[in-house]
């Protein structure tokens, strides 16, 4: 059995993390822009399912803490698993992109091959716990929210692309960057209107983006006003302690240059014990 807080264990579940976003980034882009190659794309594909399969196996033989003890059992391992990640790990392991190339042409079927995104959600458990207590948590949630807007308009983008994207676009490269553009400026309610939907699929996709936008903007900005508020827990707790000081020596009536002093001290307290007593 493997310890969950081994070196070993530790670098291969990176490795799983960088695997993932890789995919993440690259199947949605070999869905609209085809790699070059069958045997190329045929090797890659195979390689990250091995690398996901492979993952659900090392999880089977990886203890687990049980009430702040460790728990080798295979078994108990195993039950825990089947109860937990198993299900998703499945679905991203599934080698959906062979039905692709087994029925060649047929376009629908390229969407299958986004099962692999699923493993991010994972990832985004893998990455908390990697990076650890040292890292600020406001930040951190900051980064990882940034982090998925950007797949998400990623994905966004070249499913735009896949329904007509810019007819006016030749190359790849110019037609993936307007696209994506449109893709920001769609999400964020912006909108210029220099790219505009053709024919009915695109306009349905157009509505569908906007009203994700919508409510993607209302998140977005409530998070980051809540984690730049929160971004530093002692400074936050601290100007509560002083506001309600402040509000006490008014009601008191007590008098300025007392006041003073308290403030004084309080300043000091914070400049050398970051405001703990």
């Amino acid at each position: 059995m493997i310890r969950p807080d081994s070196t070993f264990k530790n670098s291969w579940d990176s490795y799983v993390l960088l695997v993932s976003l890789f995919a993440s980034i690259v199947y949605p882009l070999s869905m609209v822009f085809e790699l070059r190659g069958f045997l190329s794309s045929f090797v890659l594909y195979s390689l990250v399912n091995l690398v996901f399969v492979l993952d659900m196996v090392m999880y089977f033989r990886t203890g687990f803490i049980n009430r702040g003890k460790l728990d080798n059992n295979p078994k108990t391992a195993g039950k825990r698993y089947l109860k937990g990640w198993f299900s998703l790990d499945l679905v991203a392991a599934l080698p959906l992109w062979l039905l692709a190339f087994l029925i060649p042409g047929a376009a629908a079927l390229k969407i299958l091959r986004l099962n692999v995104l699923v493993k991010l959600l994972k990832g985004n458990r893998t990455f908390r716990r990697l990076v650890g207590t040292n890292t600020n948590p406001a930040l951190l949630r900051l980064f990882l929210l940034v982090f998925f807007i950007l797949m998400a308009a990623h994905i966004i983008c070249c499913f735009w692309v896949l329904l007509g994207g810019i007819p006016e676009e030749s190359e790849p490269s110019s037609q993936y960057i307007r696209s994506f553009y449109w893709t920001i400026t769609t999400v964020t309610t912006i909108g210029y209107g220099d790219i505009t939907p053709h024919g009915d699929r695109q306009t349905l996709f157009v509505i569908l983006v906007e009203l994700l936008g919508a409510a993607m903007y209302g998140l977005v900005i409530g998070n980051i006003a809540n984690l730049l508020a929160n971004i530093d827990v002692a400074k936050t707790q601290f100007k509560e302690k002083m506001d309600k000081i402040h509000a006490f020596m008014k009601y008191q009536n007590i008098p300025h240059s007392l006041q003073k002093k308290i403030n004084d001290y309080y300043g000091y307290l914070w400049e050398s014990r970051r405001g703990y007593d």
